[in-house]
């Protein structure tokens, strides 16, 4: 996952408000991305890209979450079409007559 993050200084003429972007990719397409004004008017150009990392580094801790959650759902997933695939093949082996429980 790559993430790009983005404000620009007070660029609002009405409240002097920064505008924050961010865009996460994986295999270069993008999964998440947002861009928005800050909620308040940032003081230095330091402030201004400070608020945009945070929030990115948010986004970023959500994002790896989700994604281990999707890898062990997928996991479970392929456990279950294997553990389907089998009981099938020994079904078909033994004449469609196959007992779990003698």
């Amino acid at each position: 996952m790559i993430g790009y993050t983005n404000s620009d200084y007070a660029n609002d003429t009405e409240d002097k408000k920064s505008i924050l972007s961010y865009v996460f990719m994986m295999s270069e397409v993008a999964i998440s991305w947002s861009s928005k004004k800050h909620l308040v008017a940032s003081i230095s150009t330091t402030e201004a890209e400070f608020i945009p990392a945070t929030t990115s580094s948010c986004q970023v801790v959500w994002l790896k979450q989700i994604l281990k959650a999707l890898e062990k759902s997928k996991q479970a997933l392929l456990l279950s079409i294997m553990i389907t695939i089998l009981l099938y093949v020994m079904i078909q082996f033994k004449g469609g007559n196959i007992r779990c429980f003698e």
